[in-house]
């Protein structure tokens, strides 16, 4: 007589996602500290017509690249990215390990955009109408716009989290059906 054992498991995705942040690159309709007021709808046509073109930096520092945007879109004030951390890279692995680290103590790493101002208000020239983006930065320093911070960090999968592991097999465990042969 043979068994066979299957098991009634829950759709989990371990670590697809792990190294994608969703951060705020800059803020909209705020002075910042470079004396520029980024309006809403200023980065609409760079995100359609560059997105592709766009990279994420550490430090505005376009030798070390490590990230890649998934995703770039404006808020009411704010400009959003997701990006994937390459984690296969030390520089992406220690960003990731500090946004881990200040988002566990409620706080978090600032950002900023490498950009050039297309259009400017002719009424008030602080006021960007217009921005070409290049780039956007985590930065290990303060940024010229307040307010840029973590979103979203993705969770760990189980490769780095074994209390997860865990977990997922206990529940398996107490999930067990056996069905013997030719029975179902």
């Amino acid at each position: 007589m043979y068994f066979y054992l299957s098991t009634k498991t829950k759709s989990i995705e371990l670590g697809s996602k792990e190294g994608e942040v969703t951060i705020a690159v800059n803020t909209l309709k705020v002075c910042d500290y470079q004396n520029d007021i980024s309006a809403s709808g200023s980065f609409v046509k760079t995100l359609s017509e560059n997105f592709k073109n766009i990279r994420h930096y550490l430090n505005h520092d376009s030798n070390i690249l490590i990230g890649c945007p998934i995703s770039g879109y404006e808020t009411d004030n704010e400009l959003v990215f997701k990006s994937a951390l390459c984690l296969d890279i030390e520089a992406a692995r220690d960003v990731y390990a500090l946004y881990k680290l200040y988002s566990k103590y409620g706080n978090t790493l600032q950002h900023s955009v490498g950009v050039e101002a297309v259009k400017r208000d002719t009424f008030d020239p602080r006021i960007v109408k217009e921005w070409k983006l290049y780039e956007f930065s985590t930065l290990t320093k303060e940024g010229a716009s307040p307010g840029t911070r973590l979103l979203e960090l993705k969770e760990l999968g189980i490769e780095s989290n074994p209390n997860k592991a865990v977990e997922i097999l206990k529940e398996m465990l107490n999930n067990l059906i056996f069905h013997q042969e030719g029975l179902y």
